[in-house]
């Protein structure tokens, strides 16, 4: 996909599902919404247990909303060059 869309597919999906967006263009904005819901997946899966996390509603929101964000943020980030070895160094 090119750059932009899976963000679009992810925030559709969101909004439907949810009622909001994410912010695509704000990594501030990803990297807060990303680690606020992956501390809620962690408070659940604590809470209740894996077996009973994995059926309950907010703990699929907050793994569907932590991943997007997550993706968003990768989508956005700058890619680092690959490191090549020179003289046998690393």
């Amino acid at each position: 996909m090119a750059g932009g869309q899976k963000s679009d597919v992810l925030n559709g999906l969101i909004e439907r599902r949810f009622g909001f967006r994410l912010d695509a263009a704000c990594p501030e904005h990803l990297r807060d919404v990303a680690e606020h819901y992956q501390d809620k997946r962690r408070l659940l899966l604590w809470q209740l247990g894996e077996a009973d996390a994995l059926k309950h509603p907010d703990y699929a929101k907050a793994v569907l909303v932590s991943e997007a964000a997550s993706t968003m943020l990768r989508e956005i980030a700058p890619r680092r060059r690959k490191r090549t070895k020179r003289n046998g160094h690393k």
